[in-house]
């Protein structure tokens, strides 16, 4: 009884010591409404105060943002790594590890670890859902089929002191040894603010009040009160303070400070009905609570066990016969758990056995664990789409601002995705720029992924790394490239070029004079080419065009490859009518395939020419081609000519037999000009 009066009084000058000056020091959201703590986040609305249970919601806020930029910005790294790591990749691996790599490109293996990555994220939230859901469904089930008490079961302590503290209490299924601190049963007391012209009307509101004031003078975050093995109370609580304890918060996003533990009292012996909520709950006796602040505060105090807590009513506990000029109080259990996750208390304090519900008046509510988790998975798929959304749209600002995407207009399309044979082909289009110079634009699709032969991503890619190392005046230039909604399955790349003029098939040369020259420029390319390490592999008189001032440049680096240090390498499929035969065997070859080609090229630039058998002698080598036969142009044309030595030694089955394109513009025959070039 000694204690319950200097509780009273203890609680009093508590009270008179926070006056409106000092408030904002005794209270938690005096600079911010959300206030954290190691079991989860305080809101403030008003004088509505909402907890929302397990998650530290600044903390929780920045992970979902970080976790959903990851989702944003790692798919658009990998496509990037496509482009400049893929494409880069061949001169610093072997060529198998180069091949395989592609290998795993095309099938989509190296996208495999992201997609694990993404259904492992997503397995885990489902699990953790699923965990809390069905742990809150079991718990429901049995406190409103069974009558037990499990789970969090709210406390509604009165009008008086709502704005003040917020009490949870949590009944575990086991009292094992075994379980940590977080799975056991316990009563947690949160302060928010110190009472501010509070009116006494009980010793257990006064000694509440007092512990409230105490705990917020020693920078306690929050109070448990734990019940581990047959009973025995311990008291834990989080301080905020400088140094080290054993379970450090700052380690588990709970800020700085430490738990402190501390034994209470041992278990109360009672029998009968409630008996396990009566051993709890009766540490929330004014003696005890009083106690309580003490240790907290470092004093010394014994607790002893309130043998008083008795069953006044149905599912109602006495708190303790107290002194008769404090009054009297009661925790009634108003039913068990709502199905409402946002209900106030189900726990209350009353003052008599025949007061009626007051939990509705309460300003206090709570967002459980489970609902909590699914909130934070509405947010996740919503940050996921926001910030996938604004990523997007900076990666065009950047486009803009750094590639000048949207500086160009399409005047012509030269190519579509889709070709009679039914391979993908980058779309090929011919754009200008705000100054009207004219440039070609390629782009290839992400998606669909390409098989062996199909020209693709990777393949377009692999030509803007190529043609970027390329500088001379008979190759296109490159100008730039750049991803368009990287990241997606509508990702493209695109590539600006330098326009070449039009195709030499649609303006072959007009006589012998005309087509030293033209040839000249076009050795002069493949020479440039094979002095940078590259062999060409799809020259064609489609990929050979003539500017207005009739010079010659090679175009479409496709299906080009950097050659190994031995000057060969595995060749991919080009124009079939063009094909050095040796490149049926998919054997590596060498940059002499460009010569056979180049070879072909004369055979059809000659064909409206003035000389015996060249009508039929392109068409004829074509055809042999095509068939995979052998072909002897002395059956064409005059063995005696010089073009005959020309075209005859570009065109030599024997690989190695064939000149170089250095040897070929030292060639007899194009150093016979009938008249100076002029341009």
């Amino acid at each position: 009884m000694l204690l319950i009066v200097i509780a009273y009084t203890g609680a009093a000058q508590a009270v008179d010591l926070v006056d409106e000056q000092n408030l904002k020091t005794y209270n938690v959201f005096a600079s911010s409404p959300i206030y954290v703590t190691p079991s989860g986040t305080f809101i403030r609305y008003k004088e509505q105060t909402v907890f929302v249970q397990g998650v530290h919601l600044p903390h929780q806020v920045v992970s979902t943002l970080l976790q959903a930029g990851a989702e944003a910005i790692l798919p658009k790294l990998m496509h990037h790594f496509m482009v400049f790591g893929m494409a880069r990749a061949e001169g610093y691996i072997s060529e198998y590890s180069y091949q395989k790599l592609k290998r795993w490109f095309r099938e989509g293996t190296l996208l495999k670890p992201l997609d694990f990555w993404y259904w492992l994220n997503s397995l885990r939230r489902a699990v953790t859902l699923g965990l809390a859901t069905y742990g809150e469904a079991r718990s429901r089930y049995l406190n409103i089929k069974m009558g037990d008490h499990l789970g969090h079961i709210p406390f509604y302590m009165g009008n008086r002191l709502e704005q003040s503290v917020f009490i949870d209490v949590f009944f575990a299924e086991s009292t094992n040894t075994s379980l940590s601190d977080t799975d056991v049963s316990r009563i947690e007391v949160t302060p928010l603010a110190a009472p501010v012209d509070f009116q006494c009307k009980s010793s257990w509101e006064m000694a509440l009040a007092y512990l409230v004031h105490t705990l917020l003078k020693h920078g306690v975050k929050q109070l448990q009160i734990l019940e581990r093995a047959e009973g025995e109370l311990f008291l834990r609580w989080f301080q905020e303070r400088e140094g080290r304890g054993e379970e450090r918060g700052e380690e588990r996003g709970e800020g700085k400070g430490e738990w402190i533990k501390h034994f209470f009292r041992k278990a109360y012996s009672v029998t009968g009905e409630l008996r396990r909520e009566r051993n709890l709950l009766s540490a929330l006796s004014p003696e005890n609570l009083y106690c309580v602040a003490e240790i907290v505060a470092g004093k010394a105090c014994n607790c002893a066990v309130d043998e008083a807590l008795t069953i006044t009513g149905e599912k109602t506990l006495h708190l303790a016969p107290l002194h008769a000029l404090v009054g009297t109080g009661y925790l009634r259990f108003s039913g068990s758990q709502s199905w409402s996750p946002g209900l106030p208390g189900q726990l209350s304090l009353v003052n008599s056995i025949y007061e009626p519900e007051v939990s509705g008046l309460s300003h206090q509510f709570r967002l459980p664990y489970w609902a909590a988790l699914w909130a934070e998975e509405l947010f996740h798929q919503l940050a996921v789409t926001v910030v996938r959304q604004s990523v997007d749209a900076g990666e065009a600002l950047l486009n803009q601002w750094l590639h000048h995407s949207h500086s160009y207009t399409v005047t012509k399309v030269l190519k579509t995705e889709a070709n009679l044979a039914g391979e993908k082909k980058p779309t090929v289009e011919l754009v200008q720029d705000r100054s009207g110079k004219s440039w070609v634009r390629k782009s290839a699709p992400w998606k669909p992924i390409c098989s062996t032969n199909q020209y693709c991503f990777l393949h377009l890619a692999e030509e803007a790394h190529i043609l970027s190392h390329l500088n001379h005046k008979n190759i296109v230039k490159y100008h730039d490239s750049w991803l368009e909604r990287s990241g997606s399955d509508q990702t493209r790349l695109l590539m600006i070029e330098e326009y070449g003029g039009a195709v030499t098939r649609e303006n072959p040369p007009k006589n012998l004079r005309e087509f030293k020259t033209m040839m000249t420029d076009a050795l002069k390319a493949v020479e440039a080419a094979e002095n940078a390490g590259v062999a060409h592999f799809d020259i064609s008189d489609a990929n050979l065009v003539k500017d207005e001032s009739d010079v010659v440049r090679l175009i479409d680096f496709g299906v080009a490859r950097h050659l190994d240090k031995s000057g060969h390498a595995y060749p991919q499929r080009g124009t079939d009518t063009y094909l050095d035969p040796n490149r049926y065997s998919w054997k590596k070859t060498s940059h002499k395939t460009d010569i056979w080609a180049l070879g072909t090229v004369g055979l059809n630039w000659i064909r409206n020419f003035k000389i015996k058998g060249a009508d039929i002698a392109g068409r004829a080598l074509m055809v042999a081609n095509r068939n995979r036969e052998p072909f002897d142009l002395g059956n064409y044309l005059d063995t005696d000519s010089e073009l005959f030595n020309f075209l005859n030694s570009m065109l030599s089955q024997d690989m190695d037999r064939r000149p170089t394109a250095r040897d070929l513009l030292k060639h007899k025959f194009l150093q016979e000009r009938t008249s100076p070039r002029s341009r």
